[in-house]
């Protein structure tokens, strides 16, 4: 197992599938509390230390979709934050299992679509899986939800 330490928020249902896909790859991560907008700098300070902690272990930290300063660890992102801009082809969800060396499950490939291109990017995931147009419904309602 890789040495390294994940801060994400577990803020949107892209957080959510990642804090999930950490837990079955055994990764080591925290979770901030923080919602939409969520920020190194405002990082809990129960949280701060521990990632100091891992720092001293020479642990390799990444932050999942964290705005503004890491303070040397890797973003894990595909947005733009005022100046900074983080712009990505690949969704954050994807960024993680390409580091962590796993295929996004069917699942985890939907909420990936969701995240870059909602309903027209998981219709074309759909069709490229040739899904029934009911199989591709009931996953857009789950995903809605």
């Amino acid at each position: 197992m890789e040495n390294r330490l994940w801060v994400t928020p577990n803020n949107d249902l892209e957080a959510k599938t990642i804090v999930e896909m950490l837990q079955r790859e055994g990764e080591d991560f925290l979770v901030t509390g923080q919602a939409w907008g969520a920020s190194w700098e405002k990082l809990e300070e129960e949280l701060k230390a521990k990632i100091e902690e891992a720092k001293k272990e020479q642990k390799t930290v990444y932050g999942v979709e964290l705005q503004g300063d890491s303070n040397g660890a890797m973003n894990v992102d595909h947005h733009t934050y005022e100046e900074d801009d983080r712009s990505n082809p690949k969704s954050s969800i994807e960024q993680v299992a390409e580091i962590l060396g796993v295929e996004l499950t069917i699942d985890e490939q939907f909420v990936s679509a969701n995240d870059k291109g909602y309903i027209p990017a998981m219709e074309k995931l759909g069709a490229g899986l040739e899904l029934s147009a009911e199989e591709l419904q009931e996953i857009k309602d789950e995903i809605k939800n």
